[in-house]
């Protein structure tokens, strides 16, 4: 057994080094994207001003998540418009995130074979994190695993401890109120902590139900700091927690987003599933380890449920509810193991080589999409406009012919999501916030914009072709159709 618990423990140190590489990589190639821009313009011409609003007005998607804004507030003064320090922060609140997962596994399963089995099985899913941490905007994601994870390890350390249960608590609770201020996902803690005191706390009581609802004063005071937040983010104006529009309940939406976790959440466990069915035939789980295995695949569902009726899909939806996944087959990943027999190196071995494979698939499909040129197309955009005119005159427009529109990902509207984030991202760049940027998609439709502004007094206008990443200046060419 302790042969195992190194091996594993190896195992996993070799793993996490290999995916810092990787985001490390990511993050020296990486830039500034879509909501980022958002972000960094509240950070600059509101925040920056006036820092109560981190905590008194909603972002331009009217979501309350002061933390998030904390973050951009507090960057931009230290790196200004430099995004490594960005990702580096990220990446470090990623591990810091891995952690507590890694204390709470270990609390829970009971050793460090269960801690080490779910940390490695996290990291073997880099679908369910590798987008959310190479992206800067997914900060609120990341902050908010981190004080789940950390509110769940502290308030179940306080349900079983003999002494410091009280201070854990509160732990609990200060935690559970900055997730809230993260991201609205945090909620899911009291379902979550609810299912663990029903399934897990003081197996084998007596009349179990009833030492639960002794208890409800534990799981009011969460709900009433709930409340209190609604009120706040209601106060500065966020939008509902249904999403306004965004929430639209059919069946096709409901499908897509089961076919869309169920591929994404479900590769790994179904290979531990599959390799561990030999060594079950003949040791079958016993009752604890099957209550593990529920209580993992609880917090994974009640973190995918808010989002199943959405209309479309995102990766950093992911990063949750792989920490229930990874916890519950985990449980069951260390159920083999503890077997001394041939079946749990089959397991063990089975297992890397299914996660290598869906790994290769995973990073065919990044390539494919382009997804690693994202940040360098815009870096691109950016530093087209910027170095050849490194200051623009007052009530400038910039103009910008998009000759890759057809194509989703390259074209000016895939890679900024949007032209509000076009306009945020030159006017961070100029320190304009009153700068107009127009996305066309030919030259037409500027040859009329020429011949009903003339010459003389009209506001200056520059115009860039922006070709699949590149960025070519037409200004000279439309200057002279305006003369």
């Amino acid at each position: 057994m302790h042969h195992r618990t190194a091996t594993l423990k190896r195992t996993c140190i070799v793993i996490a080094c290999i995916a810092l590489f990787i985001l490390l990589v990511a993050a020296w190639l990486g830039f500034f994207r879509s909501d980022d821009f958002f972000e960094l313009q509240t950070a600059k011409f509101d925040t920056v001003n006036d820092p109560i609003k981190v905590f008194t007005k909603v972002d331009g998607d009217r979501h309350y998540r002061p933390t998030s804004k904390l973050f951009f507030w507090i960057h931009l003064l230290v790196f200004g418009l430099k995004p490594l320090g960005y990702f580096v922060t990220i990446i470090l609140i990623f591990f810091l995130n891995l952690y507590l997962f890694y204390l709470l596994a270990r609390h829970i399963l009971g050793d460090l074979l269960g801690a080490y089995s779910a940390i490695l099985l996290f990291l073997l899913q880099g679908n369910t994190y590798l987008y959310t941490v190479n992206w800067i905007a997914g900060i609120n994601t990341v902050l908010s695993g981190v004080f789940i994870i950390a509110t769940l390890f502290f308030y179940i350390k306080s349900a079983d401890a003999t002494h410091k249960a009280v201070l854990f608590y509160i732990l609990s609770l200060v935690f559970f109120v900055l997730g809230l201020l993260s991201r609205e996902i945090t909620v899911i803690v009291i379902p979550t902590v609810l299912a663990y005191d029903v399934l897990l706390l003081r197996s084998g009581t007596p009349r179990k139900l009833a030492a639960v609802a002794k208890r409800l004063p534990v799981y009011m005071s969460f709900f009433i700091l709930f409340v209190i937040y609604v009120l706040m983010r209601n106060s500065a104006g966020a939008r509902s927690l249904l999403g306004e529009g965004g929430y639209i309940f059919s069946l096709n939406n409901l499908a897509d987003g089961i076919v869309f976790f169920a591929l994404q959440l479900g590769f790994l466990p179904a290979g531990v599933l599959l390799l561990a069915i030999p060594a079950l035939l003949i040791n079958k789980p016993p009752k604890w380890t099957l209550k593990l295995i529920a209580w993992g695949l609880f917090l994974a569902l009640v973190a995918t449920l808010p989002v199943l009726s959405l209309h479309w899909t995102s990766p950093t939806w992911l990063y949750i509810p792989a920490f229930g996944i990874a916890f519950a087959a985990a449980a069951l990943f260390k159920q083999v193991l503890s077997i001394n027999s041939k079946r749990a190196t089959l397991l063990f071995y089975g297992v890397l080589v299914w996660a290598i494979i869906g790994n290769s698939l995973l990073f065919i499909k990044l390539s494919s999409s382009r997804w690693w040129q994202w940040g360098g197309y815009i870096r691109n955009v950016i530093e087209g406009v910027t170095t050849r005119y490194p200051d623009l005159p007052r009530g400038a427009t910039l103009y910008f012919i998009d000759k890759t529109e057809q194509n989703s990902f390259c074209s000016m509207g895939g890679l900024f999501k949007g032209q509000h984030n076009v306009d945020a991202a030159f006017r961070v760049w100029y320190d304009a916030p009153s700068l107009q940027t127009r996305t066309v998609t030919d030259e037409a439709s500027l040859i009329d914009a020429a011949i009903e502004s003339g010459a003389g007094e009209a506001p200056p206008i520059f115009v860039f072709v922006y070709d699949e990443g590149s960025i070519t200046d037409k200004t000279e060419w439309f200057q002279a159709l305006r003369e």
